[in-house]
């Protein structure tokens, strides 16, 4: 069921096609939950939700506590190492290439300042035709 909603939205593909993995973590990560009954294939889909956005990891803890709630500790490890040798895996070639840039970027969402951007009253702000409100 998952694989056929990855593969069904036509704005999904033309997303990633243009650089925009947003959609595709969140589905990985859904897919994880609903398959959470099944140690690889949820540990797997964990794994690639991981890899594809950081933001991923702030999920993983809630689902490895569930784990071991539902299953016990060591099948909270099990799922655990699948799903970082998962995310070794997809990680490898950069994390050779360069080790620090690599460290960097999976510090970012961390690291980075919350600066809003985007769309509505912060862009129109940002761009001096309304005025920011005090703080």
């Amino acid at each position: 069921m998952v694989a056929l909603l990855l593969l069904s939205d036509a704005d999904a593909a033309r997303r990633v096609a243009a650089g925009d993995f947003d959609i595709w973590w969140v589905a990985l990560l859904a897919g994880s939950w609903l398959l959470r009954d099944r140690r690889i294939a949820s540990g797997l889909l964990l794994d690639a939700a991981c890899a594809i956005k950081q933001t991923a990891w702030f999920a993983a803890p809630f689902y490895l506590v569930y784990v071991w709630r539902a299953y016990g500790p060591r099948e909270a490890a099990r799922r655990g190492g699948i799903a970082l040798a998962g995310f070794l895996a997809l990680n490898l070639p950069w994390l050779l290439i360069s080790p620090r840039a690599w460290l960097s970027s999976l510090a970012l969402p961390v690291s980075l300042p919350l600066f809003p951007e985007g769309k509505g009253a912060i862009a129109l702000a940002l761009s001096d035709p309304l005025p920011l409100p005090p703080t």
